[in-house]
Parts: C-alpha cells; sequence; structure tokens
C-alpha cells in the first residue's frame, strides 16, 4: 500500500471517529436536557391503565379539562408505575396536570374531590426529571409527593390552602368561617409577597383577587416590579399584566375627587328634579286630553259609541257589520259621523289615542 493510499485511510478513520463522537455527545446533551416523569398511582380496576399530562397554561384552567390541553400520555402497569420519557415542553416552569380516568369516561374527565378526586397539579420545566411517589394507603394522587422541581413545594402550599378554604369547616359558623379565611389570607399574601418563584407569588396573588372583593392593587403594582424581565413569556405573566392593566383604567375611571364627586351629585339631583317635573307636566296634559275626548265621546249615540268600541279594537267595517248586525253601508256612515264629531282622520288615531 502506498504511502498516500495509507493516508487517505487514516483521515477517512479519522473523520468516522470525529462523527460518531460528535453523534454520541449530541445523544448525552439531548438525554441530559430532556424532561421526564417517573411514579406511581395506586388505582383499582374501575380506572383505565392510562395516565395523561396536560398543560395549564392558566390559573382559570386549574380545575377545567380538555383534550387540547394534553401534551403526553403513556400506559400505567397492573403494580400502578408509569413512566414518560422525552416529553416535548417549553422552556421554563410551568404548571402541568397529570390525571386518568375512569373507564368509559372521556379523556377530558377530572373528577374534584372526595376519594377519586382523579388528578395532581405540579410545576415542572423542559429539563425536569419529576418523581411522583403515593401515599401507599390512600387511593390515586391523595398526599403523593412531587420531587425534581424545588419551588413544588411552595406550590403544594397553595394548593393546600385552597383546597382548606373551599372545604366547609367543622364549626359552620360565621365568626369561625371568617376567622379562617382571615387565616389563609394571610399566608397568601406572605407567599405573594416574600415567594422568589414567580408562578407562586401570581398564584398567590391570583387566589387572594378571588377570595376578597376589591382586588390587591399595590401588591400587584409590587409584584410587577419585583418580576424580572425573563418573565414576560410566561403565559400566567401575561395574563397577570393585561388583568393589572385592566384593574388600573377601572381605577382611573371610578378615581374622582371629592370636587368631582359633589359636581356629579349636584347635576344627578338637578337632572332627576327636571324629569319629575317633565313627567308631571305630561301627566297633566294627558289629562286634559282624556277629559276633552271623554267629553267629545258623550256626543255619540249609542250605535255610534258601541262602532267606536270595535273602531278602537282594530276591528274592519266588515267585522262592525257582523258584530252589530248592521249593513256595511250603516257602518260607513256611523264611521263618517264619529270621525267629524271626534275631529280624527284615520282609524289609526283612534286606535292610538286615549281615548
Amino acid at each position: 500500500m502506498s504511502n498516500f493510499e495509507s493516508m487517505s485511510s487514516l483521515n477517512y478513520f479519522s473523520c468516522c471517529k470525529v462523527r460518531i463522537l460528535s453523534l454520541l455527545f449530541s445523544v448525552l446533551a439531548f438525554t441530559s436536557y430532556a424532561s421526564s416523569i417517573k411514579g406511581t398511582v395506586v388505582v383499582d380496576d374501575r380506572w383505565e391503565p392510562v395516565i395523561y399530562l396536560s398543560a395549564i397554561n392558566s390559573f382559570d384552567d386549574f380545575n377545567t379539562a380538555s383534550f387540547d390541553f394534553l401534551v403526553y400520555q403513556t400506559v400505567v402497569d397492573s403494580l400502578g408505575y408509569f413512566e414518560m420519557n422525552d416529553i416535548v415542553l417549553p422552556k421554563g416552569d410551568r404548571i402541568y396536570r397529570l390525571h386518568i380516568c375512569k373507564k368509559d369516561d372521556p379523556v377530558s374527565t377530572i373528577i374534584i374531590g372526595g376519594k377519586d378526586e382523579n388528578f395532581i397539579h405540579f410545576i415542572m420545566n423542559d429539563t425536569s426529571s419529576i418523581n411522583i411517589y403515593p401515599e401507599p394507603e390512600k387511593p390515586l394522587f391523595q398526599y403523593s409527593i412531587v420531587e425534581g422541581n424545588e419551588v413544588n413545594t411552595a406550590f403544594k402550599l397553595l394548593i393546600d390552602l385552597q383546597k382548606e378554604l373551599l372545604s366547609p369547616p367543622k364549626l359552620p359558623s360565621k365568626q369561625n368561617r371568617d376567622f379562617r379565611k382571615e387565616q389563609i389570607l394571610n399566608k397568601y399574601m406572605d407567599l405573594a409577597d416574600t415567594s422568589s418563584h414567580a408562578i407562586t407569588k401570581l398564584l398567590a396573588l391570583h387566589l387572594i383577587n378571588e377570595s376578597v372583593e376589591s382586588p390587591e392593587l399595590a401588591l400587584m403594582e409590587k409584584t410587577e416590579n419585583e418580576l424580572q424581565i425573563s418573565d414576560s413569556s410566561s403565559p400566567y405573566y401575561q395574563s397577570f399584566v393585561e388583568e393589572l392593566e385592566y384593574l388600573k383604567y377601572q381605577s382611573d375611571q371610578s378615581g374622582f375627587t371629592n370636587t368631582e364627586w359633589l359636581i356629579f351629585v349636584v347635576l344627578l339631583l338637578i337632572l332627576i328634579m327636571f324629569s319629575l317635573i317633565l313627567i308631571k307636566r305630561r301627566g297633566r296634559k294627558k289629562e286634559h286630553i282624556i277629559a276633552a275626548n271623554t267629553e267629545l265621546l258623550q256626543s255619540l249615540s249609542v250605535q255610534e259609541k258601541k262602532v267606536f268600541e270595535l273602531l278602537r279594537s282594530g276591528a274592519s267595517n266588515k267585522e262592525i257589520s257582523s258584530e252589530l248586525n248592521i249593513e256595511v253601508s250603516t257602518v260607513k256612515s256611523h264611521v263618517y259621523k264619529i270621525f267629524s264629531r271626534l275631529g280624527v282622520k284615520s282609524r289609526k288615531e283612534i286606535v292610538n289615542n286615549s281615548w
């Protein structure tokens, strides 16, 4: 073999080696950044052995299920174990939901509350490796532990507080309910004020505003200033900004000064007084018209009054003739006399006027 051929062979093998190593590094890099979920769910034979992963891009969708939310599904084995590998997710932390369905139920079915609550919410991102550990004595996801993203500790606390707030207390007195609500709201406020994670801050604010009559505008503005620019790609942050802008607009529209309120009240009183005077004048005018019309009606004969009543009900000449058992020509004569005495020009005036 010539030196040239030997050099060519060496170059070829070197190139192959470089390509193989590059491919291996690419695979390892992809694998290290792929997200996954592994865990166990305690189920019986009432449930389909399939588990679904949904993306929850709005706080308002916590209790909403839709086929369009789904991003992954996998089989649950006979021991309740499941794996979801190489899940394609967007960058950054977001809220996701695992759920299973009873046999014959649609895929988009979630059961809220009770022993058959069939879902669990948690936070993960495109590089998370989430592990779900069940409570052996509890069915489905009740008291399951989620590991793989440290923010889930604060997130679970918010979810548990919301459940506590919505559940009926053992002592259902108003005072007890108010105390419990105040205590939970204080915990919401603390998390919204001190949490370093955008989702927990925004979720805490959302839960506060759901539980009070007037939104916490000052805290929302403070939160907006604290959040990083990188949070702007989050769907929760975008919804938060839209809500904040709307609340600011509402506040600006309703933010009258004392002088403006006084002017508004005075103008309103003037308008009410003017309306009452106008209504009273119209009432008097109507009374005069009715009195004058009554006097004119008294000038009609008995038969003409009968014809008039039928005219007022919208009857035709033929219908009046049939009703009073008189000729149509006689009806026409009565109608002519009625029009002349009352000073009207058409049947429409009789139907629409106040007689």
